[in-house]
């Protein structure tokens, strides 16, 4: 008997983007922040790259990453909310029908203010001195 692999449906994947952007937007603060106090008291990452230090580098790295999954989780509710505009009525209207496309564009918008807040921290990394 051949069963097909069940399909992921739109909800299951519009909260699976919810919970990834939650988690990832979390594990980026909580481990870009703590290594200032680590490197700081430390000296973890002694090293220099293009004239910034270890720490900054690390630092960026870890946000560099954050952000490109941030932008995949983005567009995963996006493409869903593509998907299920089937006329040219407006988003209101769209979700009256269906709840599935409303809810798409709020994680989507949600998963924005993550990457917003994860380039924002981008900008202070490079701002600010750590150890000073």
């Amino acid at each position: 008997m051949n069963v097909p692999p069940p399909r992921i449906t739109y909800d299951r994947q519009t909260g699976q983007s919810l919970v990834a952007g939650i988690a990832i937007w979390f594990l980026h603060q909580n481990t870009v922040y703590p290594l200032t106090s680590l490197a700081c008291k430390w000296g973890w990452f002694p090293f220099s790259v293009a004239g910034l230090p270890g720490l900054k580098v690390v630092q960026l790295i870890i946000s560099a990453l954050a952000v490109l999954l941030l932008l995949f989780v983005i567009y995963l509710p996006w493409r869903t909310w593509r998907q299920l505009q089937t006329d040219n009525l407006s988003i209101e209207f769209q979700s009256e029908k269906d709840r599935r496309s409303l809810v798409a564009f709020v994680i989507m918008l949600v998963n924005g203010f993550f990457l917003i807040f994860s380039v924002v921290t981008v900008f202070t990394i490079l701002a600010l001195n750590p150890c000073a």
